[in-house]
């Protein structure tokens, strides 16, 4: 399957006037980043009241930064464009929870403070093209998992991701540096007074990181 996969890509660009190399190379990506969360606030209301009110609670948690490794490899080459299949990694850091609950627009109870442990490991692809600068484009799949106390859940999301980046001359690999930024494509939501069923499981995954931004350096084999 994959070989005809192949030369269905070779034939179609073929058709073009251009000459793929099935390519076979290794990156491998390090990366510094500034991960932002989504800040959730939402009502709920005391059942154990006769006419119960509703009431907000309001969770802000802090931005962290992050560390992680993404590995490529090449599938495709054309010209000065790449084609890679990548698959990354993000270790455990924990983030600070602050929640306070209002009452009918007033401070009531808190602050309270939590802690909000995210990873996450991720498959995609990715795709490249090398100039004076390079500037790639990718869609990975991120399997995740967020856990605060005893409770903890596991999850999935697409995310996308873009960078930009100049090649440097230090190592006798191909080396670039340069900056990137990933984007959440989905966000789960978290109403109580509208879905009953919802759970604090829900709620992590509710606070998951939407964003983040940093620096990035790729060695090239």
């Amino acid at each position: 399957m994959k070989t005809l996969f192949h030369s269905v890509v070779a034939l179609s660009l073929g058709a073009l006037g251009t000459s793929p190399i099935i390519a076979a190379g290794l990156s491998v990506e390090l990366q510094v980043d500034r991960q932002v969360y989504q800040q959730l606030s939402f009502q709920q209301s005391n059942p154990s009241l006769v006419n119960p009110v509703p009431y907000v609670n309001d969770n802000r948690l802090d931005a962290r930064t992050t560390y992680g490794i993404r590995v490529g490899l090449e599938l495709y080459q054309l010209q000065a464009w790449t084609l890679e299949l990548t698959s990354g990694y993000e270790p455990k850091i924990g983030t600070n929870i602050t929640t306070n609950v209002y009452f009918q627009g007033n401070p009531y109870v808190g602050p309270f403070s939590a802690n909000y442990d995210y990873h996450h490991a991720s498959a995609g692809l990715y795709t490249e093209c090398k100039a004076v600068v390079t500037y790639g484009l990718g869609i990975e799949y991120r399997f995740e998992s967020a856990s605060s106390g005893v409770t903890s859940t596991q999850f999935g999301r697409p995310w996308l991701r873009a960078n930009l980046g100049v090649p440097i001359k230090l190592f006798p690999v191909d080396t670039h540096i340069g900056i990137e930024g990933d984007l959440a494509l989905s966000t789960r939501r978290f109403d109580p007074l509208r879905n009953p069923n919802a759970v604090f499981t829900d709620q992590l995954q509710a606070m998951a990181p939407k964003s983040q931004i940093g620096l990035f350096a790729t060695f090239r084999f």
